[in-house]
C-alpha cells in the first residue's frame, strides 16, 4: 500500500471516530437527558390530571410527595447514571446516611396515610414508573451496563433452556424416574 493510499485509509479511519464521538457525546448525550426529563414532564402531567379529575386532593401530602420526587428527579436528570448509583449503594451501605434514607421513609408514609387502596396503588404505579424510566436512562447511557445486561439475560436464557431440556427427558425418557430412584435408593443405603 502506497503511503497516499495509506494517508487516505487513515484519514477516513479518523474522520470515522470523529463523526461517531460527536454523534455519542455531542448529539447523543443531550437527546437522551432530555428524552428522559420529557418523560418525566409526561409522569407529572398524569399525576396533575389525576388530581384535577378528584381522585386526590392538590394539598394531600402522598400528592405533594410525588410531585416532589417527580420535579427532583427532573432537576437531577442530567446526573443520573450507573456510576452514580453504585457509588450510592456503596457510600450508603458503608455508612448509612439518614439524610438519604429519610425521604424514603417520609414517601412510605405518605402513601401510608391514603385512604383509598386505589389511589394508593395508583400513586405506587407512578413512582414505579419514574424508576423504570430512572434504570432505563442509565441503561442507554451506559454501553458497558448494556453489554453486561444483554449478556446476563442471554444466560439466564440459556440456563432456562437447559432446565426445560432436562425436565422434558426427565418426564419422557422411559424408565428414567425408575431409574433415579434405585439411585436415590443406593444412596441411602450407604
Amino acid at each position: 500500500m502506497s503511503e497516499v493510499a495509506f494517508s487516505a485509509v487513515a484519514l477516513k479511519g479518523l474522520l470515522a471516530w470523529a463523526s461517531l464521538w460527536f454523534l455519542l457525546f455531542v448529539c447523543w448525550r443531550p437527546y437522551r437527558v432530555d428524552a428522559f426529563r420529557q418523560s418525566l414532564f409526561n409522569l407529572r402531567h398524569e399525576l396533575f390530571m389525576y388530581a384535577a379529575q378528584g381522585e386526590i386532593t392538590f394539598d394531600d401530602k402522598a400528592y405533594r410527595e410525588l410531585r416532589r420526587r417527580i420535579n427532583g428527579m427532573l432537576r437531577f436528570a442530567h446526573r443520573v447514571n450507573f456510576l452514580r448509583l453504585s457509588f450510592s449503594v456503596l457510600l450508603n451501605s458503608i455508612s448509612p446516611n439518614p439524610l438519604l434514607t429519610g425521604p424514603s421513609e417520609k414517601w412510605r408514609k405518605c402513601l401510608q396515610n391514603v385512604p383509598s387502596g386505589h389511589v394508593r396503588d395508583k400513586l405506587t404505579n407512578i413512582h414505579y414508573r419514574m424508576g423504570v424510566l430512572m434504570v432505563r436512562h442509565m441503561l442507554t447511557g451506559s454501553l458497558t451496563l448494556l453489554l453486561s445486561l444483554g449478556i446476563y439475560v442471554l444466560a439466564l436464557m440459556i440456563r432456562r433452556s437447559v432446565q426445560r431440556i432436562l425436565e422434558f427427558i426427565t418426564s419422557t425418557v422411559p424408565g428414567l424416574l425408575h431409574g433415579l430412584e434405585l439411585l436415590e435408593s443406593e444412596a441411602l443405603e450407604c
